[in-house]
């Protein structure tokens, strides 16, 4: 499963389930939510991303964990467009965590 130029919002939530379980197993997330347009009801198929928050993955292995989804799971559509956003927890200030934390659900 990976991103495709139409991703329609069941598809859409099967990727980031399956992104959400590969931060787990692979480097052990403590926390991965679904964010943004899929999380709100306001999901376009052409046009929205994906948006992916996690937090527990020790800051030596973020970068590798960052571009391993990257690699199985795409980032971008054929045209370019990013499809699919990474968040880790250590990116954002306190007030966009907790935006975050307070409009997500749990994957």
């Amino acid at each position: 499963m990976e991103v495709q130029d139409h991703m329609p919002h069941a598809y859409a939530r099967r990727l980031a389930q399956r992104i959400a379980r590969y931060l787990r197993r692979r480097y052990g997330a403590t926390r991965v939510l679904l964010f943004g347009s899929l999380a709100a009801g306001y999901y376009n198929p052409d046009f929205s991303d994906i948006d992916v928050y996690f937090e527990g993955i020790r800051d030596v292995l973020v970068a590798d964990a960052m571009a391993d989804c990257k690699r199985n799971f795409g980032i971008a559509d054929s045209s370019g467009r990013q499809r699919v956003h990474y968040v880790n927890a250590g990116q954002v200030n306190g007030h966009v965590r907790g935006e975050i934390l307070r409009t997500s659900e749990e994957l």
